[in-house]
């Protein structure tokens, strides 16, 4: 009799098992972190096409371009290029300045005009590899860009590696500031988390970005280490539907002449969807296409 009880609660728990890992693994996904390298528009129809042939061998619906560590406005003109060409696939977000210039806010403000661009970003406050300056993200131009993020209603993605300053409390401060300055800017935060190795974590290195309601986390899994059960604090970011996806795949006319697109962590873009899907897997249905999809175009206001 108990075996007849429990026959259908079995099943049903195989059921829902499989039918949730078989919906993560063909659920149709959002990247909502392409980088973009060329500077002609023949190297860029190159990465166009290529980009393009891989969303659709990944069921990839759309991708979120910026450029890659790049800050000339040419790298705007071609992503958004690419962008008319194809305004179903591709969200253009805009990035090509120099973060503490004195001529970036009306760049911003005239290209935001155009209600063209879905974001701002990606920001790079801070890069562990010392490749340009680390900025206080509270700089006073960084302080009229989030305003103009206010105005024309776009988000602000941005890096930051604490690493990069001489000590963490100030950037740290640097951040609460500005979450709070401006509650009505949704910031997208690589990776969402403070790195506070070599600091003594008794200094003020840790941001609960729980706290902050305009914050959303954004995060790559190149590595089969990087999931997000390792991350505790993501949980409650999920349950708010704060928490996206994206490869963080840089693309230049030398990546896409390979058979097989690789990322500098050395995994291909294929491993990474699948690795992505993988992890989507481990959550409900509804949970995963949040994640995967409806998060970021809620964002966007799409």
């Amino acid at each position: 009799m108990l075996l007849l009880i429990l026959l259908p609660i079995i099943g049903w728990g195989i059921f829902y098992l499989f039918s949730t890992e078989e919906t993560a693994h063909n659920l149709e996904l959002i990247d909502s972190h392409v980088l973009i390298e060329c500077f002609t528009t023949e190297d860029c129809l190159k990465i166009e096409n290529r980009l393009l042939e891989e969303m659709e061998k990944e069921n990839i619906a759309k991708v979120i371009l910026t450029g890659a560590l790049i800050t000339d406005s040419l790298i705007d003109s071609m992503i958004m290029n690419m962008s008319d060409r194809h305004p179903d696939k591709f969200l253009p977000f805009l990035s090509g300045f120099i973060p503490n210039a004195s001529s970036t806010p009306l760049y911003i403000e005239n290209q935001l005009k155009t209600g063209k661009w879905k974001g701002i970003g990606k920001i790079i406050l801070s890069h562990i590899s010392g490749s340009q300056p680390a900025y206080m993200p509270n700089d006073t131009v960084l302080l009229e860009i989030y305003g103009l993020a206010d105005t024309y209603n776009v988000p602000v993605f941005f890096h930051i590696d604490i690493a990069a300053y001489s000590e963490c409390k100030k950037p740290v401060e640097a951040l609460k500031e500005i979450f709070t300055l401006f509650p009505n800017v949704t910031f997208i935060w690589h990776r969402g988390q403070i790195t506070s190795e070599g600091f003594d974590p008794d200094m003020g290195c840790i941001l609960p970005i729980v706290d902050y309601p305009n914050v959303v986390a954004e995060a790559e899994f190149h590595s089969p280490n990087m999931n997000l059960s390792s991350y505790e604090f993501y949980s409650e970011l999920i349950q708010d539907n704060r928490y996206i996806i994206g490869s963080d795949f840089i693309l230049s006319p030398a990546v896409v002449d390979n058979e097989v697109l690789y990322a500098a962590g050395g995994a291909s873009y294929h491993e990474t969807i699948q690795q992505t899907r993988t992890i989507l897997s481990m959550y409900s249905d509804q949970t995963a296409k949040d994640i995967g999809y409806n998060n970021i175009l809620k964002i966007l206001g799409m």
